[in-house]
């Protein structure tokens, strides 16, 4: 399976690539931290929006400002699902519609995939994701942790 992805990698991610348009999500790596995208300000034709096949979703995991740890990468249409349930839940309330998804989910539940940045070696990414939640090294191993030359 082929997934554009963009190169260097960058916190503006929002570049449309082979008639895919990446959305782009940013976490910290912090301990204690929950590892997740933020989707702020949902409504229902962003939602809608994430379960179009062509949009793709890189959350990209840092370690501090400047320091990229990792990526997790990918597409499914149940993502936008779960997020216009979220909106309409809300939707007759003056709450705003602000969905946080761990990387755990989206590895997990919607299939995502672990890129490693290019200045990181797979075992150090595995590590870390495996420190972060130990049920995660069921979904991901040293094998299927995804590699620039991957994407070309």
């Amino acid at each position: 399976m082929h997934y554009p992805i963009p190169y260097p990698y960058t916190n503006r991610l929002n570049t449309l690539l082979e008639g895919y348009t990446l959305s782009p999500l940013k976490s910290g790596l912090d301990n204690g931290v929950h590892y997740s995208g933020t989707w702020n300000d949902t409504n229902e034709e962003k939602a809608k929006a994430f379960s179009d096949n062509r949009l793709y979703t890189a959350v990209a995991i840092w370690k501090g400002a400047s320091e990229l740890q990792f990526i997790v990468y990918g597409q499914n249409v149940e993502l936008g699902k779960y997020l216009l349930e979220r909106v309409i839940a809300v939707q007759n309330t003056s709450t705003r519609s602000t969905q946080s998804v761990g990387i755990d989910k989206l590895i997990k539940d919607y299939n995502f995939s672990v890129v490693c940045p290019p200045d990181k070696e797979v075992d150090l990414i595995l590590q870390l994701i495996v420190s972060y939640n130990r049920t995660l090294a069921e979904y991901v191993n040293k094998s299927n942790i995804k590699r620039i030359q991957d994407f070309q």
